[in-house]
């Protein structure tokens, strides 16, 4: 069962308090032009393992940009969380929604990444831009099966390990 935040509806027209706001966390920089809306959401726990925070801005051309983190708070349990933002008009119909975006993180005592920020950009198109009256972020657990990644992985660790138990009872034989 994915876990998923979900704001209510309501107006996100940019004021000068929200683009303060959403400049500290959202990338709008890259998009260029000053943000008709904008939102931040979390952080929000999923699965039980960690959590996402989102900021993000919509332009007048329907460029949408996003900064994500993403973190997990167990030893050694990481996992894949998706974000994905919603655009509503005045009426708190969905006009307009972005790809899904899949990061993953890693338990906190592995020597891989339990912590990272991304960010990323979507076009939504100016029509989004011009009828928009919210933008929503939603944060989820969105596992992603990397069991044909990791096996190679695990096959060159155990040959690593195989090696240097080979290479230490060469050593204790000439001892």
């Amino acid at each position: 069962m994915s876990e998923t935040a979900v704001m209510e509806l309501t107006d996100d027209r940019v004021t000068e308090d929200k683009i303060a706001s959403a400049e500290k966390g959202a990338v709008s920089a890259l998009a260029g032009a000053a943000p008709v809306l904008a939102s931040n959401q979390g952080p929000d726990p999923i699965a039980k393992t960690g959590y996402m925070s989102s900021s993000a801005t919509l332009d007048a051309q329907g460029a949408l940009s996003v900064q994500t983190h993403i973190w997990s708070v167990q030893w050694l349990k990481g996992f894949t969380g998706g974000v994905q933002v919603v655009v509503g008009d005045v009426n708190g119909n969905i006009i307009a929604t972005s790809p899904l975006q899949q990061y993953g993180v890693d338990g906190t005592m592995t020597t891989l990444p339990s912590s990272r920020t991304v960010n990323w950009m979507a076009a939504l198109g100016p029509a989004a831009a011009a009828n928009g009256h919210t933008l929503k972020i939603l944060h989820m657990w969105s596992p992603k099966n990397r069991l044909g990644i990791d096996i190679p992985k695990i096959e060159t660790t155990v040959k690593t390990i195989a090696e240097l138990i080979a290479a230490i009872a060469a050593v204790a034989t000439v001892l």
